[in-house]
């Protein structure tokens, strides 16, 4: 006899949950929280001068620090204090707008027959592998940041796996100003000049390599 009281309490509150959440439907779907600005890296204008080499090359999601896989936009205070900028985000995790952004910015290049993302799925004969070791806005004072980008690349022949080129790149690019759209215009500016440096090196190695 217990047990069925007990069940019947149970409809009793759950009943209650229900009407309460009715009657508040319009406070959990109108909220006044402002949306978030969404931003994005855009490439470095298409080459105009070269002609690509006889290879396709794909590009590996980037494996990432501590604090820098989300979608959040870091920032680094007094050398070790990581922070993120309120409103504001990148349109994907900075692993995945790093990744889509280098292939943009290395098809543009005008360095290679095809260049697409590891997941894809298209034949390839080489593949980067990518480290994403810095993606943060960081205030050496309090007047301006300055955005950080710091990626170490591995260059692999997939036909073998062998290791053609290992390298590390950083670049640090000082904001114009310090508001939310100066600091990602610097991040844009640093990794046009990273990705110019990938691709190069990515390019000569390979030369140097002289098969597929």
């Amino acid at each position: 006899m217990k047990r069925i009281v007990w069940r019947a309490g149970c409809i009793l509150v759950a009943a209650a949950s229900i009407s309460t959440l009715s009657g508040c439907t319009g406070s959990f779907f109108e909220s006044k929280v402002p949306v978030p600005q969404v931003y994005v890296l855009a490439a470095a204008p298409p080459a105009t001068e070269g002609e690509p080499s006889n290879t396709d090359i794909a590009v590996g999601i980037p494996s990432a620090a501590p604090g820098l896989d989300t979608e959040r936009i870091a920032v680094l205070r007094d050398a070790n204090r990581l922070d993120y900028y309120v409103g504001a985000v990148w349109g994907d995790t900075a692993p995945h707008i790093f990744q889509y952004f280098l292939v943009s910015s290395l098809q543009r290049s005008n360095g290679f027959r095809s260049v697409t993302t590891e997941q894809s799925r298209v034949s390839a004969d080489y593949v980067l592998d990518l480290d994403m070791q810095d993606f943060q806005a960081e205030y050496a004072d309090a007047s301006r940041p300055s955005a950080h980008v710091g990626v170490a690349v591995s260059l692999l022949r997939i036909k073998d796996r062998k290791l053609i080129g290992n390298w590390r790149f950083a670049v640090t690019v000082p904001a114009a100003d310090n508001r939310l759209g100066a600091v990602v215009a610097a991040f844009q500016t640093a990794s046009q000049q990273l990705a110019a440096q990938i691709g190069t090196s990515a390019a000569q190695a390979i030369a140097t390599t002289g098969t597929h």
